[in-house]
């Protein structure tokens, strides 16, 4: 492939260039946190709340039960 040799599109080839391989390098970055490689911390794990939980036993109802 031949490329002109005028110095702007050399100089647009090589901005190109640059542009192109900081993209990938922000692209493998990206990459690397969202997998955890370069985060070196351990993704915290939240504990969700039961959707059924027990009814809640009052007083009303453990005194009821004792004088029975």
């Amino acid at each position: 492939m031949r490329y002109s040799n005028q110095p702007i599109y050399q100089r647009r080839r090589r901005v190109a260039l640059l542009i192109f391989v900081f993209l990938i390098l922000v692209g493998l970055y990206m990459i690397g946190v969202g997998a955890g490689g370069t985060g070196g911390e351990q993704t915290e794990q939240v504990e969700t709340p039961v959707v059924e939980q027990p009814p809640e036993v009052t007083d009303e109802q453990t005194g009821a039960e004792e004088t029975t």
